[in-house]
């Protein structure tokens, strides 16, 4: 049998759409890869979707059987239920940040959508609503075209995200991004236009302490720019509002480096806040742009090495620090 040499449980699909999880037999090792005979199950939609010899694409495409249904796989809601973010999950999105910006990609466009102004309240319904947002933003992105020579010209977006559960927004959704800045205010419209589109109904826009469909925020800008220190600032203060929700009794894992055992929220430097319990995916990332096999793909990949996001996490802990992650400090340590 293949040595294993992934440290992950998770195998990378598409995050926007499935989580795909080894189910290892009792006693085997931990790992990424897969082997004959383990089973994979996505934990968007709580089923066991291959046996044998699965590939990432059989997963792909067996769990879009399970999400429509099938004469011998039905659709079933998910089950997992979390009260917090956890020690995977806070690992995950600080090294989607590192790669961010490793990329050249700060994420400084933070946007919020809350769901129940659209009638929204069901878990499952508002997961499927977040993935069916996600996909409609790359398709965007992924659409433009340049003005003088119509060729195709994509725009390198990034982002990761948040499920929040609170008494006043109920389930709600942050999603801080990486945009060109000359298109955050289209952005603002594709999503606003989707979300109309997909409940059939107009957006809230309330003020004070009236309830709003969709919120934005983006750092001050100078002569159309923003200078790299206001924008991880602006990074740093939004990273550590979305990790609010991490787990008060959760600890640093040994991946973390010197800061292993320590618990999280003295690590981050927070306050942990109660956001409620999300049934499904809590939290993701842009996998096509900040998962580990597709940065290792990019050039900048390449030249630093795969694993940069964890070495500098291994080497440093987890920080917010601004200077600390300005990008050329940053490819300086990795490399």
């Amino acid at each position: 049998m293949a040595e294993r040499t992934t440290k992950s449980p998770f195998i990378e699909v598409d995050f926007d759409r499935c989580i795909i999880e080894v189910e290892r037999a009792p006693g085997t090792l931990p790992g990424g890869d897969i082997f004959v005979g383990d089973r994979l199950r996505c934990w968007t939609h709580a089923h066991v979707i291959a046996y044998g010899e699965p590939t990432y694409f059989q997963a792909i495409e067996t769990c879009r059987l399970v999400r429509f249904g099938s004469r011998h796989l039905r659709p079933r809601r998910a089950t997992r239920q979390t009260n917090a973010l956890s020690a995977d999950d806070a690992v995950k999105l600080y090294l989607a940040m590192l790669r961010a910006n490793l990329l050249g990609m700060p994420l400084t466009y933070f946007a919020t959508v809350s769901w129940t102004t659209l009638g929204l309240r069901d878990d499952a319904e508002i997961q499927a609503a977040t993935q069916a947002l996600m996909t409609r933003i790359r398709e965007w992105s992924r659409r433009k075209r340049d003005g003088g020579t119509g060729a195709r010209a994509p725009l390198p977006i990034a982002w990761i995200w948040c499920h929040e559960r609170g008494p006043r927004l109920g389930l709600h959704t942050h999603f801080l991004m990486h945009v060109p800045p000359l298109q955050t205010a289209r952005l603002g419209k594709v999503i606003c236009r989707f979300l109309e589109s997909y409940s059939g109904r107009s957006l809230a826009k309330g003020s004070g302490e009236t309830l709003r469909t969709f919120m934005a925020i983006e750092p001050s800008r100078r002569s159309g720019s923003t200078s790299e220190a206001t924008a991880l600032r602006f990074q740093r203060r939004l990273m550590r509002y979305m990790m609010k929700g991490v787990d008060p009794q959760g600890v640093v894992p040994a991946s973390a480096g010197r800061q292993h055992g320590q618990h999280f929220h003295r690590a981050l430097k927070i306050s942990p806040r109660d956001q409620g319990s999300v049934i499904g995916k809590r939290c993701g990332y842009s996998v096509h742009n900040l998962g580990r096999s597709a940065f290792a793909k990019h050039r900048i990949g390449h030249r630093l090495g795969g694993s940069a996001a964890e070495n500098l996490l291994d080497q440093r802990g987890f920080t917010f620090d601004a200077e600390a992650l300005q990008l050329h400090h940053l490819a300086g340590l990795a490399g």
